[in-house]
């Protein structure tokens, strides 16, 4: 099966001008969705590495990151979520998670970025939503659905997961032991 011969057009615009013609096609696309509303949040909009390379499309973004603890990442994804995204043996997954995460710190040294760990919006939750409304410029009036879209108390049954399900202590341990710097203390 040949496909027919069909015209393809191109085009080659700068850089300067790419990213003016994107950053107006984001903008006219959010505004058609927002209903007037000042303030969008969108979930993952950017991916959470090589964060600066996709700032320059949005004239005006912050993106939270949000990490959790690489042991519930791992249990979950081998019992509960099995999409194939996440590495289920458990030296692989040590190796993709420090993979994934290596350059966070240089993207964590741009103001338009921020790091929460999952844990602590649910431990943690009033000084988590304080401090990410601090960043944004936002009071405690402008958080609507306060404990309506994300929970802590329905979210806490996604913490310590390898504690609740079949985990092999064996890999638990492996991963405590390559991912310390990464672990969440739960004291």
């Amino acid at each position: 099966n040949i496909l027919p011969n069909e015209i393809t057009y191109c085009s080659h615009p700068s850089e300067e001008k790419f990213l003016k013609i994107t950053r107006k096609y984001i903008n006219d696309l959010f505004s058609s969705v927002s209903n007037g509303a000042e303030n969008i949040m969108v979930d993952q909009v950017v991916p959470s590495t090589n964060i600066s390379r996709y700032l320059r499309y949005f004239d005006n973004i912050n993106v939270i990151i949000v990490d959790r603890d690489p042991r519930d990442v791992f249990c979950l994804e081998k019992y509960v979520w099995k999409d194939g995204m996440v590495p289920t043996d458990v030296k692989t997954f040590c190796k993709w998670f420090k993979y994934t995460r290596y350059g966070r710190n240089n993207e964590l040294k741009n103001d338009e970025v921020k790091f929460i760990q999952f844990e602590d919006l649910i431990f943690k939750y009033n000084d988590s939503v304080k401090k990410i409304e601090n960043w944004l410029g936002l009071s405690s009036n402008d958080h609507v659905k306060a404990r309506k879209i994300f929970n802590p108390q329905i979210s806490i049954k996604n913490t310590q997961t390898w504690k609740q399900y079949s985990c092999d202590p064996a890999e638990i341990k492996y991963i405590e032991d390559n991912l310390s710097e990464y672990l969440y203390d739960f004291k």
